[in-house]
């Protein structure tokens, strides 16, 4: 099989070494960025570090303390050092985070302007798409359920997925107060994605069968 076209990984954080190869259910590959050709996923296959596990439609590969699956349309996982996630944002700096948000906001008062307002979001049909297809292949239904139903639809706001200690989550709309609300509510580092208000909408009614 040629090397497929997937520019969106799951990450996930594994020790230092090779992840042998528990199980297999359905079609998988495996191999680096630099491989043109992906060799097919085998019981006993020791996977490097730092590798992708490409997984078809419906499959699945075990390996210790780790099942990768590849959902409904196929997905990509990327095992990644522990050392890589170091640095990153943890549950312990969420009130810090936090105040620092309410400081901006209390700044920002004054001058009326919000700089995440000001980032802009997808602007072309290629970035809607790749935003979109973010969404898609990222969401997790588990995730999601880390914000109540009246919550997320009050903030126009999808959890996708959790990574160690951060949620990336879902917003057509992004603003200094909703990042506070949600590392409130959540009471973790959160990651925000922007995407379209229908693909939001689109996520709202998968999260909870509205």
């Amino acid at each position: 099989m040629q090397k497929p076209d997937v520019s969106v990984l799951d990450l996930h954080s594994v020790d230092e070494g090779p992840c042998p190869v528990i199980a297999v259910s359905g079609q998988a590959w495996w191999g680096s960025e630099d491989d043109e050709v992906l060799q097919e996923v085998s019981v006993g296959d020791e996977i490097p570090v730092g590798y992708a596990v490409v997984i078809a439609a419906g499959g699945l590969v075990q390996l210790p303390g780790l099942v990768l699956k590849g959902g409904n349309r196929g997905r990509a996982h990327a095992l990644v050092s522990q050392a890589s996630f170091q640095g990153t944002p943890s549950r312990r700096d969420v009130p810090r985070l936090i105040a620092q948000l309410e400081q901006i906001e209390r700044e920002m008062g004054a001058a009326g302007e919000d700089p995440l307002m000001m980032q802009s979001g997808p602007s072309n049909p290629m970035e809607h798409a790749q935003s979109a297809e973010f969404a898609r292949l990222n969401f997790d239904p588990k995730a999601a359920q880390l914000l109540p139903k009246d919550t997320a639809e009050a903030l126009g706001a999808v959890c996708l997925f959790s990574s160690q200690d951060t949620v990336f989550v879902a917003v057509a709309e992004l603003s200094v107060g909703k990042l506070r609300t949600l590392m409130q509510t959540l009471d973790r580092p959160v990651n925000p994605h922007v995407v379209c208000p229908s693909v939001l909408e689109a996520l709202l009614r998968d999260a909870y069968q509205c």
